[in-house]
């Protein structure tokens, strides 16, 4: 749910604040009282996430495997409230797996694009699988065709897939 990295942002850094923004002490005093829920939407947690984001010079976010959300509108609104909001030095390094859909949400706000080598990650991956297979002692043990099989299954399913 995208809801859950807007609160965990919102936390990280509140808890940096010298001073809280009222919005942050407003969401607390409605989820105590139990008013909150009604209130718990993306563009409300977007709304205290920036005035958060004004109590720092400047703020930068990362995240990884955007890829993987599920709301592809809120977070393209997402990036582009944060990237535009107003007297806010908000820095975002994004990153995905290559989707054209991906490319088409996130293209027109990118202001730079790094495309990683998909080859070099699948490589270290195989290395470290194959250094396991010699260093552990356990696995040393088995045979050398099992090993083949297990490095093989591993490398095939790297992507995630």
């Amino acid at each position: 749910q995208f809801i859950n990295p807007l609160r965990s942002l919102i936390l990280q850094l509140s808890c940096q604040c010298q001073r809280l923004p009222a919005s942050v002490e407003m969401l607390h005093w409605r989820l105590r009282h139990r008013y909150g829920q009604p209130y718990m939407t993306s563009s409300y947690l977007i709304g205290v996430l920036k005035d958060v984001c004004l109590e720092f010079r400047d703020v930068y976010i990362v995240t990884d495997a955007l890829d993987e959300c599920e709301q592809d509108e809120e977070l393209a609104k997402w990036v582009e409230d944060l990237a535009n909001a107003k007297d806010s030095m908000v820095h975002l390094l994004l990153s995905s797996r290559q989707t054209q859909q991906f490319r088409d949400l996130m293209g027109p706000l990118a202001t730079a694009a790094i495309s990683v080598n998909d080859s070099t990650p699948a490589n270290d991956i195989q290395l470290h699988i194959r250094e396991q297979l010699k260093s552990d002692p356990r696995i040393k043990k088995w045979p050398a065709d099992l090993h083949d099989e297990i490095e093989r299954t591993l490398i095939a399913n790297v992507d995630g897939s």
